[in-house]
């Protein structure tokens, strides 16, 4: 997956550990951060396991590193972060005078990362489609019922009566 300014600028979702057969995988495991200036972030989730079992530096952490040549040659490159879930990093403002904003979900056997260049859209709920009552703090049950002709007690949904 390749995020850049002038086309993908939002990813949610999984990124898949180095150790995974890349054949089989349906997630990304390396994510280009893309930028004009030639000078680029990379994006992976170092699981620890399988062969890379034995890693010291950012085990079961997403690692962003910085590199020339579009990635497509020799260029040395730089570790920038090490994120563990609830992380993020920014970097400069330099996809097109925006920032990129990556936060960490969550991780296990994968990753799972938000992407944004700029500002991150704003996912909503859409309401539901009548009010329901608001529960009562001390039973979660519904704080109105239905009024009874039999003048009986409600009963909460445990099956025992509510006390007044």
């Amino acid at each position: 997956i390749t995020i850049d300014a002038g086309g993908v600028r939002f990813y949610e979702g999984d990124v898949a550990g180095v150790i995974e057969d890349p054949s089989t995988v349906n997630v990304p495991q390396v994510i280009k951060l893309n930028t004009p200036i030639g000078d680029d972030f990379f994006l992976n989730f170092n699981l620890r396991s399988g062969f890379n079992s034995g890693t010291k530096e950012g085990a079961d952490q997403v690692m962003i590193t910085t590199t020339g040549n579009e990635g497509n040659s020799y260029s040395p490159s730089v570790l920038l972060a090490k994120l563990s879930a609830g992380g993020s990093w920014t970097s400069d403002s330099v996809f097109n005078g925006e920032d990129v904003t990556v936060t960490v979900n969550s991780i296990g056997a994968r990753a799972n990362i938000k992407i944004c260049v700029g500002t991150c859209p704003v996912m909503t709920v859409s309401p539901t489609v009548s009010p329901s009552a608001l529960p009562d703090a001390s039973t979660g049950a519904p704080s109105s019922w239905p009024s009874t002709s039999t003048g009986a007690s409600p009963v909460a949904s445990t099956g025992a009566p509510i006390s007044s």
